[in-house]
Protein backbone atom coordinates (compact mmCIF):
# COMPACT_ATOMS: atom_id res chain seq x y z
CA UNK A 1 0.00 0.00 0.00
CA UNK A 2 1.34 3.03 -0.85
CA UNK A 3 1.48 6.36 1.56
CA UNK A 4 -0.98 7.90 -0.75
CA UNK A 5 -3.78 5.51 -0.75
CA UNK A 6 -6.37 5.27 1.64
CA UNK A 7 -7.39 1.96 3.13
CA UNK A 8 -9.66 0.29 5.70
CA UNK A 9 -9.37 -3.28 7.21
CA UNK A 10 -12.95 -4.44 8.29
CA UNK A 11 -12.78 -8.09 9.59
CA UNK A 12 -9.43 -8.91 7.96
CA UNK A 13 -10.11 -7.67 4.60
CA UNK A 14 -8.45 -4.74 3.07
CA UNK A 15 -11.17 -2.01 0.97
CA UNK A 16 -9.38 0.45 -1.49
CA UNK A 17 -11.27 3.64 -0.67
CA UNK A 18 -12.03 6.44 -3.05
CA UNK A 19 -9.52 9.01 -3.60
CA UNK A 20 -12.18 11.86 -3.08
CA UNK A 21 -15.81 12.00 -2.41
CA UNK A 22 -17.94 13.98 -4.22
CA UNK A 23 -19.35 17.65 -3.93
CA UNK A 24 -22.02 16.72 -2.59
CA UNK A 25 -20.54 14.09 -0.03
CA UNK A 26 -18.41 16.87 1.32
CA UNK A 27 -20.89 19.28 1.47
CA UNK A 28 -22.82 17.29 3.85
CA UNK A 29 -19.51 16.42 5.46
CA UNK A 30 -18.96 20.34 6.39
CA UNK A 31 -22.41 20.68 7.73
CA UNK A 32 -22.54 17.87 9.95
CA UNK A 33 -18.77 18.20 11.39
CA UNK A 34 -19.98 21.85 11.99
CA UNK A 35 -22.98 20.98 14.11
CA UNK A 36 -21.44 18.24 15.93
CA UNK A 37 -17.88 20.34 16.25
CA UNK A 38 -20.73 23.02 17.90
CA UNK A 39 -22.57 20.49 20.38
CA UNK A 40 -19.23 19.16 21.69
CA UNK A 41 -17.83 22.85 21.89
CA UNK A 42 -16.61 23.09 25.95
CA UNK A 43 -16.99 19.54 26.88
CA UNK A 44 -14.29 16.99 26.99
CA UNK A 45 -14.27 15.37 23.57
CA UNK A 46 -12.36 15.65 20.45
CA UNK A 47 -13.95 16.18 17.04
CA UNK A 48 -11.78 14.61 14.15
CA UNK A 49 -12.88 14.63 10.45
CA UNK A 50 -11.98 11.98 7.65
CA UNK A 51 -9.09 10.79 7.26
CA UNK A 52 -8.48 9.23 10.88
CA UNK A 53 -7.65 5.97 11.48
CA UNK A 54 -9.48 3.91 13.84
CA UNK A 55 -8.59 0.71 15.25
CA UNK A 56 -10.94 -1.41 16.79
CA UNK A 57 -9.24 -4.29 17.00
CA UNK A 58 -6.59 -6.19 14.89
CA UNK A 59 -9.21 -7.20 12.31
CA UNK A 60 -10.62 -3.88 12.12
CA UNK A 61 -8.98 -0.22 11.06
CA UNK A 62 -11.46 2.51 9.82
CA UNK A 63 -11.67 6.07 8.84
CA UNK A 64 -15.23 7.11 9.24
CA UNK A 65 -16.23 10.37 7.57
CA UNK A 66 -16.58 11.80 11.34
CA UNK A 67 -15.32 10.58 15.23
CA UNK A 68 -15.89 11.93 18.55
CA UNK A 69 -13.88 10.72 21.20
CA UNK A 70 -14.57 11.35 25.02
CA UNK A 71 -11.75 9.27 26.13
CA UNK A 72 -8.28 11.05 26.05
CA UNK A 73 -6.65 7.54 26.85
CA UNK A 74 -8.06 6.58 23.63
CA UNK A 75 -5.86 9.21 21.51
CA UNK A 76 -2.45 8.04 20.13
CA UNK A 77 0.26 10.03 18.05
CA UNK A 78 -1.49 8.13 14.95
CA UNK A 79 -4.82 6.90 15.67
CA UNK A 80 -7.51 6.36 17.62
CA UNK A 81 -7.42 3.20 20.08
CA UNK A 82 -11.05 1.08 20.22
CA UNK A 83 -14.60 2.39 19.23
CA UNK A 84 -15.17 6.38 19.68
CA UNK A 85 -17.96 7.96 21.26
CA UNK A 86 -19.84 8.25 17.86
CA UNK A 87 -19.15 7.71 14.75
CA UNK A 88 -20.82 9.59 11.67
CA UNK A 89 -20.50 7.88 7.92
CA UNK A 90 -22.26 10.07 5.24
CA UNK A 91 -23.78 7.13 2.86
CA UNK A 92 -22.95 7.22 -1.06
CA UNK A 93 -24.22 4.48 -3.13
CA UNK A 94 -20.68 2.95 -3.95
CA UNK A 95 -19.85 2.91 -0.22
CA UNK A 96 -23.47 2.50 1.65
CA UNK A 97 -23.55 -0.89 1.73
CA UNK A 98 -20.30 -1.40 3.56
CA UNK A 99 -20.91 1.15 5.57
CA UNK A 100 -24.32 -0.26 6.98
CA UNK A 101 -23.02 -3.64 6.95
CA UNK A 102 -19.39 -4.80 8.36
CA UNK A 103 -18.17 -1.49 8.77
CA UNK A 104 -21.06 -0.31 11.42
CA UNK A 105 -21.32 -3.89 12.93
CA UNK A 106 -17.57 -3.74 14.05
CA UNK A 107 -18.29 -0.50 15.11
CA UNK A 108 -21.09 -0.97 17.36
CA UNK A 109 -19.67 -4.73 18.24
CA UNK A 110 -16.22 -3.14 19.44
CA UNK A 111 -18.02 -0.87 21.51
CA UNK A 112 -20.55 -3.39 23.41
CA UNK A 113 -16.51 -5.39 24.06
CA UNK A 114 -15.14 -2.04 25.31
CA UNK A 115 -18.10 -1.04 27.78
CA UNK A 116 -18.15 2.40 25.63
CA UNK A 117 -21.53 4.45 25.14
CA UNK A 118 -20.48 4.69 21.33
CA UNK A 119 -23.17 5.55 18.92
CA UNK A 120 -23.15 6.24 15.39
CA UNK A 121 -24.79 8.16 12.87
CA UNK A 122 -25.79 7.64 8.66
CA UNK A 123 -26.57 9.77 6.09
CA UNK A 124 -27.37 9.14 3.17
CA UNK A 125 -26.10 11.02 0.34
CA UNK A 126 -27.79 10.77 -3.05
Amino acid sequence: MADDERWEIVNGDAYAMSPAPPVRHQDIHREVLMAIGAHFRGRPCRVYPSPIDVKLDDMDVVQPDIVVVCKPEQITRSRIEGAPTLVVEILSPSTAQRDRGVKQDGCLCQSRRSGSLAGDALAAVH
